[in-house]
């Protein structure tokens, strides 16, 4: 689950780092750790850092380290959610209106050999409340990010089902965690392939960008790697598809950390393929308007190279949008081979006015998250290896002009939801609950049917209810795939070849059968459905004799 996109040579670390009053602060283990699930901001202004732990072979089993700090950074508690029988590790993290937090990873604890979907939700104490596993064995899938709303939780999902088409998606979970429904996204363009989500944005109107990346092209021809970004509404239909550079010929990938700005433009991280002068990878952002439009992009350090084996040095990882400024880490390599990791200060069109280096040829190191605080500060966080060192979490707070903040000494009373203090605990899986019934409908269709028998029939008939909902529909080119797990009551209507309504009844979701007296209908042929949110979602034909 590592993700690893930067090679150097030699090691040089930046004295201002070293010697600066407050920050970083550097959270590690005896073995390897990463800032693999993101960071939040608690109720309490504190932040949350999810992590993953690679111990190596003395251990084989990888987990994930959740940190809670104050506001200066200062450790306060752990949650080590651990297993010497499976992997466990968490790709995002979100607060929750209650105080607590919520999680989204992988594990292998019903597959050894393939990673299954985890979602994992805590209480205001670092109390584990529930969670949930989604069980698809052969299939290596995983649980991107997620994010917080008024009902539930919206998440993003990897390689669900499929490894070639049905690959991004996203879920709606109640806030027991229990799926609502499951939207699979870019599922009918034939001219983008091999997408992978990366991120997730709830808009201001409450719908979703997901960025991302996706080989675009035509076929017989060649297929290039470009940013994908993909905006939905809040039931999660696509409204559009962009393959950023799908017109102007730009290569790239990496979109992620969306931002909106009040007009409803969104600002992407993005890695520029340059081939031509100057050649190289630097790090660039993205433009997109509100209907899918790709604006422009920009490079913000043209003296990125590429190195003579071709590896790319550059790019941006996070992006934070604080007024008309962006403020961007990145990585890039001058001319004269060094390899610089810092932030970047620039306005939305690309000029960039203030460029702050922290690492200079850092082995296998990045920034992995920011956010801007409830008073305007820049919390960015990344996995940086010094040499001699284990790999370690570095974290690091800036003004928006990216000075170094300064330490708070009025005191602040941190998890006051708690009635008790929090001490730190390793907690596991094992009382997960399992969601194995996830069935794609192409290939397992028997689970979304609507069933009569006996059919003919003479004077009763037996009706079998589908264990989901499916439905289809399309919009211009866009095909539209939702899967619901959970409703109330749906309506079964039966009707004859002549339009006349035989039956009406609404039923609930825990009913499987019901019987029909037929006895006194007229033979011929009857038409049953069921409807759905005035959508019909399932059919059947039968006769009677």
């Amino acid at each position: 689950m590592k993700i690893l996109r930067i090679f150097i040579i030699v090691f040089f670390f930046q004295s201002q780092v070293s010697f600066s009053q407050v920050w970083p602060k550097i959270f590690g283990t005896s073995s390897e750790t990463y800032l693999q699930g993101g960071l939040c901001e608690s109720y309490d202004k504190g932040y949350l850092i999810a992590s993953q732990v690679d111990p190596g072979p003395s251990v084989p089993q990888m987990y994930s380290w959740i940190i809670k700090t104050d506001i200066n950074g200062v450790q306060l508690w752990t949650r080590t959610i651990f297993s010497a029988n499976y992997q466990i590790s968490f790709n995002g993290i979100d607060k929750t209106p209650d105080g607590g937090f919520v999680l989204t990873g992988v594990t292998t604890k019903l597959d050894p050999y393939n990673y299954d979907v985890v979602f994992m939700k805590f209480n205001a104490c670092g109390g584990k409340e529930w969670c949930s596993i989604i069980s698809t064995p052969g299939n290596d899938d995983y649980g991107l990010k997620i994010r917080s709303l008024s009902d539930g939780y919206i998440s993003l999902v990897k390689y669900f089902q499929d490894w070639t088409t049905k690959r991004i998606w996203i879920f709606k979970l109640d806030n027991a965690g229990n799926i609502l429904w499951e939207k699979l996204l870019n599922e009918s363009d034939s001219l983008i392939q091999n997408s992978e989500g990366r991120d997730l944005l709830i808009t201001s109107s409450n719908q979703f960008i997901i960025t991302g990346d996706a080989y675009q092209g035509s076929p017989g021809q060649t297929y290039f790697l470009r940013p994908l970004i993909i905006k939905a509404d809040s039931s999660g239909n696509d409204l559009w598809t962009l393959s950023f550079g799908a017109t102007s010929g730009f290569r790239g990938m990496g979109a992620q950390f969306p931002n909106e700005n009040q007009t409803g433009f969104i600002y992407t991280t993005a890695t520029h393929f340059r081939d031509s002068i100057p050649f190289g990878g630097p790090p660039c952002f993205l433009k997109i308007s509100p209907s899918g439009q790709a604006m422009y992009y920009r490079d913000l350090i043209l003296d990125s190279i590429i190195l003579g084996s071709g590896t790319i040095i550059g790019g941006s990882s996070t992006l934070n949008l604080y007024n008309d400024s962006l403020l961007i880490s990145s990585v890039w390599q001058d001319r004269h081979g060094n390899q610089d990791i810092g932030l970047l200060k620039s306005d939305t069109l690309g000029h960039v006015s203030k460029v702050k280096i922290l690492f200079k040829n850092v082995f296998y190191s990045q920034f992995d998250a920011s956010l801007i605080t409830f008073n305007d500060k820049l919390l960015a966080g990344g996995h940086f290896y010094l040499p001699g060192n284990n790999t370690n979490i570095y974290l690091y707070k800036f003004n928006t002009n990216l000075e170094f903040d300064t330490i708070y000494t009025m005191p602040r009373i941190y998890d006051s939801l708690c009635p008790y203090p929090i001490v730190s605990d390793t907690v596991n899986l094992d009382d997960c609950g399992v969601i194995s019934s996830i069935h794609d409908p192409l290939q397992e269709p028997d689970y979304y049917k609507l069933k009569i028998f006996p059919n003919p029939a003479n004077s009763k008939i037996t009706i079998e209810l589908p264990q989901y909902l499916l439905k289809q529909s399309s919009s211009g080119s866009v095909q539209i795939t939702t899967i619901y797990h959970q409703w109330n009551f749906a309506t079964l209507e039966i009707y004859d070849l002549f339009g006349k309504l035989m039956y009406s009844e609404e039923i609930p979701k825990k009913t499987e059968k019901i019987e029909l007296d037929v006895s006194s209908w007229n033979s011929g042929m009857y038409l049953a459905r069921e409807v759905f949110m005035n959508e019909v979602v399932g059919n059947v034909k039968f006769v009677v004799k």
